[in-house]
């Protein structure tokens, strides 16, 4: 993995065709609702019609398409109380992935946060949704790219797939686009002091932002 990159977790042609499918989701550039009709998938990923079968069914144990009888695949919505516990677990991930990186950081990769921190600010202000996403998931692969724990890696990334950009409830307000563009750059102030207990706290917030004032249901 490079250090601008998101991980690729296969090299099989069924395996590249599930990940270039559930990307394409995740960024938004297929919205949750789609119905996803085989012909047109073909001609765009210029795969086999077996192969795409197999990739659809992939994808439907990951729970990102579900397959209806007699209408065919239809891309996942992502309900709240599912979002809260994938939002959760990621919070403990990243936190974990941050005790193993924080003190790993050199000034040239400070540098290239910096710089991937001023694209997804400028994505913000001018970019797509799509543009916004790709932007921050190039961020957050830079910020990981010094995590020996591949797998811990890879289970992240699994998590932020399985939300994506479009869904109803996961639609990202012009307030928190601008407070994650500000946590970015406080998570590198904080990298850049080695500061764990600090940079524990900030990621925790960045995951989970208001989750963590909203009050527990009982």
């Amino acid at each position: 993995m490079t250090a601008t990159s998101v991980p690729r977790r296969s090299t099989s042609k069924v395996g590249e065709l599930v990940l270039r499918i559930e990307e394409d989701i995740t960024l938004g550039k297929i919205s949750v609702g789609t119905w996803l009709r085989q012909s047109d998938l073909e001609k765009v990923y210029e795969c086999t019609r077996l192969g795409l079968r197999e990739a659809l069914d992939r994808l439907s144990e990951k729970g990102l398409v579900h397959l209806e009888s007699n209408r065919g695949y239809r891309v996942v919505d992502v309900d709240e109380q599912k979002l809260t516990e994938i939002l959760k677990v990621r919070a403990v991930l990243e936190v974990a992935a941050a005790e193993e990186t924080y003190d790993k950081f050199t000034a040239a990769s400070l540098r290239q946060l910096k710089t991937l921190a001023k694209s997804f600010e400028r994505m913000v202000a001018e970019g797509s949704v799509v543009e916004q996403e790709q932007a921050n998931r190039l961020f957050h692969a830079s910020m990981l790219h010094p995590c020996a724990n591949s797998e811990l890696v890879d289970l992240i990334f699994e998590l932020r797939n399985r939300t994506p950009v479009t869904s109803n409830r996961r639609k990202n307000t012009a307030t928190r686009l601008k407070q994650a563009c500000e946590e970015h750059h406080k998570i590198i102030a904080l990298l850049d002091k080695r500061d764990l207990q600090g940079l524990r706290a900030m990621m925790k917030q960045h995951v989970l932002g208001d989750l963590l004032t909203k009050p527990t249901k009982s």
